[in-house]
């Protein structure tokens, strides 16, 4: 064989030798980082605790990327581990150069739940979506429905996810318009909904006796406008409904009575509780708007009954035997205008109940003394002068039942002298009140 030949065949056999190993390492490299990174590839710091400002409607807003954002970090190492693989020749680039160019990875940003709740605190300031409303007056009124501006929360996300990337240090939040859920039109179609189911008048009847009639002026009063979902829900309002229809059944209602403490000398009997009769507001409600509906336009009504605030059995269980304490004061010369006072706050506290442990304030349970609340003029004192005052007489009432409550023990919560001495009370044992001004309150430690 000539020796030319010889030495190609041997150049070509160590060049396939060559290639082999280099072939053979690129596939060792290759197994190496099956599972890791390629080399280069390199993940981009995210700034999520820098803050940065948000301008929302010409105000700027300092805003931490980490309230709305967090790292998605299976999505971020996927994304690091794609780096460089999407084709074959780039992959073998980055294994093969031992300086291989940089592959800059952006981390996954993904937004927080809280997100929403940045958006809505920079909206704060927007103008808001105004839903519509129908006033129900004399006829039907409709308060047209306004849209709104709102911090759109996905892109918000997405910018501050840029930003903190990028290094930004503001950004303009983008906005979205925002629709009411009750237009002015879904308020149009409920007006001419209850229009068409008012247009004839209602007769009322009670035990099959009629006792009354709802015209389409009062029924269109008596009518309710609720939002349910994007569209109004329309109704009778039955508290309006009943107080409507009261007058008509006044031969058969009845006002419940409370139980009474009766003091019969030192002994207390209970005068029983009496339930009332009252209109029933929700029968008469759905009543009324099925009459409306229907074709003879006829409502009955019913009365329900109504308990007393303090049952028979509920003053038994208060334990009240016999009578604590008494205390009488003199009237001495008093005008009658006082007198008038004295027994309408008497009458104001009569049947109070104070159980174990409840204070008792006179300014509280008497009220305000006002000419509308049936006070007459009378004196008060001001220093060292009498002076004219409406509810004059007050400090008389006050003074012997803060005596009553000084006798039998009662802890004395707040209690006031007058500011000079007065002969028919005992010394020093006087209360003067005002209202707005001192008070006179005490609390029952008793076990009744």
């Amino acid at each position: 064989m000539p020796i030319v030949r010889r030495l190609g065949l041997i150049a070509a056999a160590l060049l396939v030798c060559v290639a082999g190993a280099a072939v053979a390492a690129v596939g060792v490299r290759d197994a190496y980082f099956w599972d890791r990174p390629l080399p280069g590839a390199e993940l981009r710091e995210a700034q999520l605790e820098r803050p940065i400002g948000v301008a929302v409607g010409g105000k700027t807003y300092d805003v931490v990327p980490g309230e709305a954002l967090r790292l998605d970090r299976v999505a971020t190492e996927r994304a690091l581990w794609n780096a460089g693989r999407s084709t074959f020749l780039g992959r073998i680039r980055q294994l093969v150069d031992p300086t291989p160019p940089p592959l800059l990875v952006d981390p996954v940003l993904v937004p927080r739940p809280e997100a929403e709740d940045v958006a809505a605190r920079l909206s704060s300031a927007l103008p808001r979506p105004r839903r519509a409303q129908i006033v129900a007056r004399a006829g039907f009124r409709i308060i047209p429905s306004q849209p709104g501006d709102a911090v759109d929360a996905t892109q918000l996300a997405a910018s501050l996810a840029k930003a903190s990337l990028t290094g930004a240090r503001t950004l303009t939040a983008s906005l979205t318009h925002v629709e009411p859920e009750l237009t002015t039109a879904a308020a149009e179609e409920a007006v001419a909904s209850a229009e068409q189911l008012i247009d004839e008048p209602v007769r009322l009847t009670f035990k099959d006796e009629e006792v009354g009639v709802l015209q389409p002026a009062r029924l269109a009063r008596l009518l309710r406008f609720r939002p349910d979902g994007d569209r109004f829900r329309i109704s009778f309002h039955p508290q309006r409904i009943a107080k409507a229809v009261e007058p008509m059944l006044t031969p058969w209602r009845a006002r419940a009575v409370n139980a009474r403490f009766v003091a019969d000398g030192r002994r207390v009997r209970i005068r029983p509780s009496r339930p009332g009769l009252a209109v029933d507001g929700p029968w008469a409600a759905d009543s009324v708007a099925a009459a409306a509906a229907a074709t003879d336009h006829t409502a009955s009504l019913r009365l329900k009954q109504v308990r007393a605030d303090l049952t028979t059995g509920e003053a038994e269980r208060l334990g009240i035997r016999e009578q604590i304490s008494t205390f009488t004061t003199d009237m001495g010369t008093s005008s009658a205008n006082r007198i008038h006072n004295v027994q309408l706050m008497a009458n104001y506290i009569d049947g109070t109940v104070i159980r174990p442990g409840d204070t008792f304030s006179f300014n509280d349970r008497v009220g305000p003394r006002t000419v509308e609340r049936g006070f007459r003029e009378g004196q008060m004192i001001i220093g060292s002068l009498l002076v004219p005052s409406i509810g004059g007489g007050v400090c008389q009432t006050a003074t012997t039942l803060f005596n009553n409550a000084f006798e039998l023990g009662l802890p004395i919560v707040e209690r006031h002298n007058h500011s000079f001495y007065i002969s028919h009370y005992p010394m020093g044992r006087d209360a003067t009140v005002s209202w707005g001004g001192p008070d006179f309150v005490f609390r029952n430690d008793l076990k009744t």
